[in-house]
């Protein structure tokens, strides 16, 4: 694995899959450079991989691309966009500036 610089100001929060199935939110420093096409032990199948710094694990760690169902810039729940038909149901529609709607 590459080694890669720890620079808080490149931190991102992604909701991810791990290999046991299991979801949750993962802060990382992704590597630029690392994104490929391979294997790897946990996932022996090639597909689009990538390295990044895991908060979590306090580690680099190598991470699916098709097991990222999100990424964030802030911290899960902070400056989340809510859905409009949600927004309406909870007479919130007003208060949001259009340009952070979401359609569906």
């Amino acid at each position: 694995m590459t080694e890669i610089r720890i620079d808080d100001r490149y931190i991102v929060w992604i909701f991810y899959k791990n290999h046991r199935g299991e979801f949750n939110w993962r802060k990382i420093i992704p590597h630029e450079t690392t994104f490929r096409f391979a294997s790897t032990e946990y996932y022996p199948v090639m597909q689009y991989v990538f390295d990044a710094y895991d908060y979590e694990r306090a580690a680099v760690r190598t991470f699916a691309m098709k097991n990222v169902l999100q990424w964030k810039s802030t911290p899960p729940g902070v400056n989340d966009v809510q859905p409009v038909s949600k927004l309406v149901e909870t007479g919130q529609e007003s208060e949001t500036p259009s340009s952070s709607r979401v359609c569906s």
